[in-house]
């Protein structure tokens, strides 16, 4: 192979291995859920997030009870934790976007079920509630 050809085919790789692959959600679902589920409040999330998952729970016919601390964790037939993670986006003037987001669902205090999002590397603006949304809907596909 030539020079050109050479150049040609590393541009090529580069080109694809720049690319980022879709934001896809990475779920577990959970099988054979409770009719109700308690949540266990996270200090460390905009409260704005906890609104959105609860809202989402009970469009699926869940009953959701939120939770300050694990206190009454076997009360719940289900109970699940919740982590997300916001950056600004400077190129339109400092939109805030979801970068991360991770709900984790128990039962008899084991995983039953998860569902995670990592926005991919370059310009992607993602509202947290359209998130939670797709994820809610993926970790209970039943509702």
């Amino acid at each position: 192979m030539n020079r050109i050809g050479v150049v040609a085919v590393s541009l090529a790789w580069a080109a694809v291995a720049a690319a980022d692959p879709p934001a896809e959600p990475r779920v577990n679902p959970v099988a054979d859920p409770a009719k109700a589920i308690c949540i266990i409040e996270n200090p460390d999330v905009k409260a704005t997030f906890l609104a959105a998952y609860k809202e989402e729970l009970e469009a699926r016919g869940l009953k959701v009870a939120v939770l300050k601390q694990p206190d009454n964790f076997y009360d719940c037939p289900m109970t699940s934790t919740y982590w997300a993670l916001w950056g600004a986006d400077s190129i339109i003037g400092f939109i805030y976007t979801v970068d991360y987001i991770r709900l984790n669902v128990y039962r008899d205090g084991r995983l039953a079920g998860y569902a995670k999002y990592e926005r991919p590397n370059g310009y992607v603006i993602n509202k947290a509630d359209n998130k939670v949304k797709e994820l809610v809907a993926a970790l209970f596909p039943q509702g």
